[in-house]
């Protein structure tokens, strides 16, 4: 059993999914964001090294860093052969190099962004290697749709969280920048973050209503959770329409806290916890289902998403 972090530390709005199914959400229960699957990952070449090692468990893993990413170990920062392009061959990278300067190193792979059709423009994709094949599978469907060309970024595995619930430390989540100003809003007009975001949100939150029964992209795309713009839509299954489940306020305290800001830097900082400059989407494999006594969350046992066989 795991004590789940209060809310004021977080500084979400928390939500929980005591079932399997129906919206059963309860305020400030436990952090949902997701944990990453993440499995071990091999390169194409005959005896390299594994990029990844799975750590935690199968419900809530946590990849072990490669350890190149240690400046120490790595001071002239050379990418090995089998760290310069996806191994699963998903991803098409152009280039492999290290961001930052301290323990960890970022591992970004440039990737080319936008519609096959039209002109493409290279990002950068930090820590993606990290990410679990079906996640990165939607990372290439993303960055193929027309809106992708106006993303500034993507942001893969975060070695920080490591709670259960909390996606961005596991592999299942990933996180697509948008256009903002210097305080981290986003911008307007229609190549800005406002429009971007939205023409993603309708790309994975849009139905199709025609024929029999209604068919939602999320189920398709294999997406459960996502949060942009303080709210937050989280669905206990990748098979339930993600458009029933939200949008909910994410950060209660988020208008307090920016209230309480000194200055840009800090409200950029509120800002980019609130999602107002990314686009967050989580595809778990497995999700905590939570228990309440006297107050305390805790996890009570793990259930399947089926994200993982969204599309196939």
């Amino acid at each position: 059993m795991v004590d789940t972090p209060s809310c004021k530390q977080k500084r979400r709005r928390c939500l929980g999914v005591s079932g399997l199914s129906g919206d059963s959400r309860r305020p400030c229960a436990f952090y949902f964001l997701a944990p990453l699957g993440v499995a071990i990952l091999l390169s194409s070449c005959l005896g390299a090294p594994p990029i990844v090692r799975v750590g935690g468990t199968p419900e809530n893993p946590h990849p072990d860093l490669v350890r190149q990413a240690q400046l120490s170990r790595n001071r002239d920062r050379k990418v090995p052969r089998h760290l310069q392009s996806d191994p699963d061959n998903i991803l098409d990278v152009q280039r492999a190099y290290w961001k930052g300067d301290r323990t960890p190193l970022t591992l970004a792979w440039d990737v080319k962004a936008g519609s096959p059709n039209e002109p493409q423009k290279v990002i950068a994709c930090d820590n993606c290697v990290y990410l679990s094949p079906h996640v990165r599978r939607f990372v290439a469907k993303a960055i193929r749709q027309p809106w992708a060309s106006n993303l500034t970024a993507i942001g893969g595995f975060d070695p920080v969280p490591t709670a259960p619930g909390e996606y961005p430390g596991t592999g299942w989540g990933v996180r697509f920048y948008v256009p903002v100003n210097g305080a981290n809003n986003p911008t307007e007009g229609i190549a800005g973050g406002l429009s971007t975001a939205g023409d993603m949100l309708e790309w994975i939150l849009g139905c199709n209503e025609a024929g029999k029964g209604t068919k939602c992209n999320n189920a398709q795309l294999g997406v459960m959770e996502l949060i942009w713009s303080n709210q937050v839509w989280s669905a206990p299954t990748c098979a339930d329409h993600l458009r029933n489940y939200g949008p909910d306020v994410y950060n209660l305290d988020y208008s307090d806290e920016l209230a309480s800001a000194q200055d840009d830097a800090q409200r950029a900082s509120i800002n980019d916890l609130a999602s107002f400059s990314s686009v967050q989407v989580a595809l778990p494999i497995y999700r905590p289902i939570y228990k309440t006594t006297k107050n305390v969350s805790t996890v009570s046992r793990y259930v399947k998403t089926g994200c993982e066989k969204a599309g196939e």
